[in-house]
């Protein structure tokens, strides 16, 4: 909102802020939420699903972890080894001491939830084999995973079929969920007939366009008297993909897209974020 020069009392706006993990309100781990935002306060309207980090810092260097939560919660073990037992990734987390593990998710020993989006990517990547074991810097699971995209990113076949995210409406707690339960199905049978990595890739990186851009329709319409202008930014917005693909989404519904061009979408922009929303606060003060 700075980088593009908005007023510090101008009207807020709509946000979505995608990353890898950073502390919300009383101590949740975020890591994927939509709203509306200005200067000096913020509302959320969405978040996808909270999902445990298991092992806690460890699901941030070993992507299985994530594949491991994500599918043993939304499938259950049954079901998985019923179902897709012969999948690659179903044979590697079998050999995990998924007892202890499941006791961990069960239990919530260190196993925080988080709604984190890079925790997502991780989960993906490791289900189609591509950095599953542990990664060597930040990320490097997820960046895997879009090059593989970009690959097929005309291919028609997988831009007609993209992965299932769903907005489940706010059912009390002041908040809607952008949930993937419906993809975890469709991409171990992708996986389990031999669908390249870079289609499932390209799959996912579109469906989770379309569920946030759906997230920010279902904010604007909520708070129809706001202006159509969101704001994109958090680390995952590094992935080129997945920004040119939500921009034109958003674009085509007539709303303004501000995207991070002369400064970083991620922690390297915090320090200007930080020092606005000081200033604005300031300057509220003042006026009073």
């Amino acid at each position: 909102m700075a980088e593009h020069g908005l007023s510090v009392d101008s009207s807020a706006i709509f946000g979505v802020a995608l990353d890898g993990l950073g502390y919300g309100l009383g101590g949740q781990l975020w890591g994927g939420e939509i709203g509306r935002v200005d200067f000096t306060t913020f509302e959320r309207s969405a978040r996808l699903r909270p999902v445990p980090l298991l092992g806690g810092d460890l699901a941030a260097r070993q992507p299985w972890r994530n594949a491991y939560a994500y599918l043993v919660l939304q499938l259950g073990w049954p079901r998985l080894l019923a179902e897709h037992g012969t999948t690659d990734i179903v044979r590697y987390l079998r050999s995990q001491p998924h007892e202890l593990l499941d006791a961990a998710l069960l239990r919530g020993i260190n196993s925080p939830s988080a709604s984190s989006c890079g925790r997502l990517f991780d989960a993906v990547a490791a289900c189609v084999g591509l950095h599953r074991d542990a990664i060597a810097f930040e990320a490097q699971a997820a960046i895997a995973l879009q090059q593989a995209a970009e690959l097929y990113r005309d291919d028609p076949h997988a831009r007609s079929t993209p992965y299932p995210f769903d907005l489940i409406p706010d059912t009390g707690g002041g908040l809607s969920e952008l949930v993937c339960d419906g993809m975890w199905p469709r991409l171990l049978a992708d996986v389990e007939r031999g669908m390249p990595a870079g289609s499932v890739a390209l799959r996912f990186h579109l469906g989770l366009a379309l569920g946030l851009c759906e997230a920010v329709f279902s904010a604007a319409a909520h708070y129809a008297h706001l202006p159509r202008i969101v704001a994109l930014s958090g680390g995952v917005f590094q992935n080129a993909l997945l920004r040119d693909e939500m921009r034109q989404s958003l674009e085509a519904r007539g709303f303004r897209v501000l995207l991070p061009q002369r400064l970083p979408a991620h922690d390297e922009g915090l320090c200007l974020g930080q020092a606005v929303l000081a200033a604005a606060r300031i300057k509220r003060l003042d006026c009073h």
